[in-house]
Parts: structure tokens; sequence; C-alpha cells
């Protein structure tokens, strides 16, 4: 037959533009009417750090974390941290009730829940007695003074707990069939469906 392309993960194509890009733009955000920038290497880096910083909070291999906010660089990191961890990222819709959330939360079996702000907070916080698989909320930004929410600057202190190789270790051990990211539905006919895509359909 036909040779067909090699498969590769999410990871290594990141890593490959990285290597390629280094020094270029990845990310733009604009926070109080200026321009941040973040380039390639910089995203990475902040990517495994906050893949460490997962780790240590307890998110599993094969396990999931919940995000739930607006397009800002903290939902790419948090997004492509999951994946460097061998788990799965799955978005919630920022419009979503506390029910809804609850839904997504509880069938993901999400061990870690990363929230924009205090108001999408508040909706976790309703609900989280009745996820026993949670084990720590991480806001993108502000803070909170209960001991198991985190705030995005905790966590390169967290991430100490956990060594690079610990992390190349969950990154050596994925393959292109494994699934990548979850994707609920927005639910309009019942309960929203999560569709599994793998990394090779991200590829793709």
């Amino acid at each position: 037959g036909e040779k067909t392309m090699d498969k590769q993960t999410v990871i290594e194509v990141m890593k490959k533009t990285v290597d390629k890009f280094s020094h270029q733009i990845a990310l733009k955000t604009k926070i109080n009417d200026k321009w941040e920038e973040i380039t390639w290497q910089a995203y990475y880096d902040q990517v495994r750090t906050t893949a460490r910083a997962f780790m240590a909070l307890g998110l599993g291999e094969g396990n999931t974390i919940n995000i739930l906010g607006n397009n800002c660089p903290q939902w790419f990191i948090s997004d492509m941290a999951a994946i460097f961890a061998g788990a799965i990222p799955g978005g919630i819709y920022t419009t979503s009730s506390p029910e809804q959330c609850q839904y997504i939360a509880a069938h993901s079996q999400a061990e870690i829940v990363v929230v924009e702000d205090a108001g999408q907070l508040a909706k976790i916080k309703e609900i989280r007695e009745n996820l026993p698989d949670l084990k720590a909320i991480v806001m993108m930004t502000g803070s909170d003074d209960d001991d198991r929410i985190f705030s995005w600057e905790d966590l390169p202190k967290i991430a100490e707990k956990v060594s690079n190789e610990a992390l190349d270790h969950r990154i050596a051990v994925q393959k292109p069939d494994d699934c990548c990211t979850l994707i609920y539905t927005s639910g309009t006919t019942g309960n929203p469906k999560g569709v599994m895509l793998s990394l090779d359909n991200i590829i793709w």
C-alpha cells in the first residue's frame, strides 16, 4: 500500500514549532488596553510548568481537567498542559449554569477545574460537594482563601514538586490515537455529549 504519513502527537508538533520559531510571537492578549505578547518558547515553557503543577495537584494519566473561561492565554496553556501531562482537557461553555457544569465535570470525572475568575469559580463552589473526583480548582485570574483553590501565580511553585523527567515520561508513552480532548456539545437536545478527539484528529 501507499506509505501513509507518520502520525505524530500534538506535543511533537508543538515542539517542532518551538524549535523553529522560538522567539516569534505565539500568543497576544490585551490587558488594560495594552497588548502583551508571549513567544513560542515562553508558551512552551509555561505549558510544561503548568503540566507539572497539574501533576502535583493530583492529575492522573488518562484523567480529565475542565476549563471554564473565555479565550485567553491561560485557556490554551491549561489545555496543552493537560495534554502534556497525559490527561484530557474538556472545555465548558462560559454561559453554562452550575447544573450544566456539574453534569460535565461529573461525566468527564474532572480532577481539576480551571476557572477564569471569581464569577466562574462561584458556579464550581456551588456544586463541588457533588464532584468526588475533583482534587483542585485553579483560577486564571484572582485568588481565593480556600486551600483547595489555587491562583495562576501559585502554579510555578507547585510545579517544583514534580520533575521534568516525570513529565517527560508521561509525554513519551503517548500515542497518536490516544484521546486528546473532549468537546461537549451545547446539549440543546438533552444532556451534552462528550465528543472524543484523538491527537491525530487534532493535527489533521
